[in-house]
């Protein structure tokens, strides 16, 4: 009868992990109470609060349903993000938030001791859950490499985060017996917990290799490589490993026959049959007698018969040794999704945007009431005729710098008469009545002068206050012009602080900021507020002359602008006359 591989495949051995016991804990409860409570923080995100309360949930899932089922395989992701996210850059020591995790009757306070602990049960779990499934088909292969895959990047994983200050502290560190207990958390344990998983993964991986139908050699390999991962993991495993070891040797026997190498076929036979059965002594193991049983059924009436072929036909003389071609252990990196179902930002990072949105918020907000303040500050400012002002008064400038000319060539002209009459008569005949004539032209003009100079004078004294609060709201509009760009580098300021600063430093700063913008913010809206008295005094101002103001400054302007006129002909005249003199 020839061994069903199909069929007698052994089972992944259960892993003979002892779970990490831990105590009731709610690590969500003692974060938000420290945030809370001694760091004075108001202003959480939104799912804060949820999110650790979601934190105690899961890990009381983890603790108390061991193995998981698929569905419910992120939880572990899920917990290790929630943790570390909602653990970052808080001070989980006794001066900090005072974390602890008890596993094993150890406390840490460090979110890796926890990991790793939790991570090791979920390991454990996954691997008894794949110790239960039988090699039927394709699909119990399937997810018993499920369970392997992510029991693997677990185990690597909390591998990495292990410390040996993690390790298991008892007082009396033995069994009744009085043999030494080894320490559930060690690195040696998880270290050998990496390698079962290997050795579990050779296993699936010669299911594969009969399903695939691969090199009977590569099976042969395959099952001495698992014998030797059985061997070197624990005694306990001594009887799932001679099974490989017997396999081993008959699968190079079937190899050697298909090959006609007789002699090695034979030592390949003598190898496997040695073993014969477990003795009676022999503690109950992994794989019960009756596997080694079937699976030597009839092999040795096989083999007789091959060496009695060979010492009549083949004359192959077999080797005194020989062992199955070594084989490196398979790599295997394992696959999990940690990126889990629940996404969440770290307090840090979340207290450090809403900062910078309140501030960025806070000041977009004030910018734009200042800019809104000095709109209505230039309207206000507008209530006074500033542009018709200076036409005016670049008017009356110039009235004055030509009637100063016209009168110095009026005296010119009246010095060339009365010193040289003769050659004046001769060369102008009529020049004197041509000098009378602009004399009283000028001095009807200065008389015109003066009565819009008078009148221009008194309208201008009618807006003197007008005029002190326009300039009043100047000043206030060009500070204020100022603090639109201030507002830009005190929200730069507010958000300088260090990547690398702590939770509390960054709440500290959060604080000292506050304080700084809520008083430049009171600042500036007394100066808006004040503005706001301002404007409307001056608007209550410009009421009462600023229309009259207008009309008075339209008549001073023609009235200039006449003068200016008859000064320019009257320059103009004279001095065509006193070329003629001359």
């Amino acid at each position: 009868m020839t061994f069903n591989l199909a069929t007698n495949l052994p089972c992944i051995p259960s892993p003979r992990f002892a779970y990490i016991e831990s105590a009731a804990y709610s690590p969500g409860k003692v974060i938000l109470n420290y945030v809370t409570q001694k760091l004075k923080q108001s202003n959480l995100p939104p799912d804060f609060k949820q999110n650790c309360d979601e934190l105690n949930t899961i890990r009381d899932q983890l603790l108390n349903q061991r193995e998981l089922p698929e569905e419910n395989r992120h939880l572990f992701a899920d917990y290790v993000n929630l943790l570390t996210t909602l653990t970052k850059d808080i001070d989980l020591s006794k001066t900090g938030a005072n974390m602890n995790f008890i596993w094993d009757g150890k406390i840490n306070h460090s979110i890796d001791f926890e990991i790793c602990c939790m991570g090791f049960n979920v390991v454990v779990g996954l691997l008894t859950q794949a110790s239960k499934i039988n090699f039927r088909n394709h699909k119990n292969l399937e997810t018993v490499a499920n369970c392997l895959n992510m029991a693997k990047a677990i185990s690597n994983r909390i591998f990495e985060l292990y410390r040996d200050d993690f390790q298991s502290v008892r007082p009396n560190n033995t069994s009744k017996s009085g043999k030494p207990r080894p320490l559930i958390i060690s690195r040696e344990n998880f270290l050998k917990l990496n390698k079962f998983i290997d050795a579990c993964w050779t296993h699936a991986t010669i299911y594969s290799c009969y399903i695939k139908k691969k090199p009977v050699n590569l099976f042969a390999r395959l099952s001495f490589l698992l014998s030797t991962q059985y061997s070197e993991l624990s005694q306990k495993f001594q009887e799932i490993s001679q099974f490989f070891e017997i396999l081993a040797y008959m699968k190079m026997y079937e190899f050697s026959i298909g090959n006609k190498v007789y002699g090695e076929a034979i030592a390949y036979g003598r190898n496997a049959v040695k073993y014969n059965q477990p003795s009676k002594n022999k503690k109950k193991g992994d794989i019960i007698p009756s596997h080694l049983e079937s699976l030597l059924e009839g092999f040795q009436e096989r083999l007789d018969k091959t060496i009695d072929e060979n010492s009549r036909l083949y004359y192959d003389t077999p080797p005194k040794s020989i062992e199955v071609p070594a084989m490196k252990p398979l790599t295997f990196a394992g696959k999990y999704d940690w990126s889990g179902q629940i996404s969440t930002e770290n307090l840090r990072n979340s207290t450090k945007e809403s900062l910078n949105d309140a501030v960025e918020k806070m000041m977009e907000k004030l910018q734009d009431e200042i800019v809104d303040a000095i709109n209505d500050l230039s309207s206000a400012i507008a209530l006074y005729p500033a542009k018709l002002v200076k036409t005016v008064e670049n008017l009356h400038i110039d009235l004055d710098r030509k009637r100063d000319s016209t009168h110095e060539l009026l005296e010119l002209i009246k010095n060339l008469i009365h010193t040289n009459p003769s050659g004046v008569q001769r060369n102008v005949p009529n020049a004197k009545s041509l000098y009378d004539g602009y004399k009283l032209s000028s001095d009807m003009t200065l008389k015109t002068d003066q009565t819009f100079e008078s009148q221009y004078e008194k309208a201008k004294k009618s807006v003197e206050p007008l005029l002190s609060l326009v300039n009043g709201l100047e000043h206030i509009k060009d500070s204020l012009d100022l603090e639109i760009d201030k507002c830009d580098e005190l929200a730069v300021q507010a958000n300088s602080i260090s990547p690398n600063a702590k939770l509390s430093e960054l709440i500290a700063h959060d604080a000292k900021f506050g304080a700084i913008i809520n008083q430049y913010v009171s600042k500036i809206h007394s100066v808006i507020n004040q503005s706001k008295e301002k404007i409307a005094e001056a608007t209550a101002e410009a009421g009462k002359h600023a229309d009259g103001f207008k009309a008075e400054l339209v008549i001073v302007k023609e009235g200039f602008e006449n003068s200016v006129t008859t000064y320019s002909d009257l320059i103009n005249k004279m001095t065509q006359l006193q070329k003629k003199m001359v």
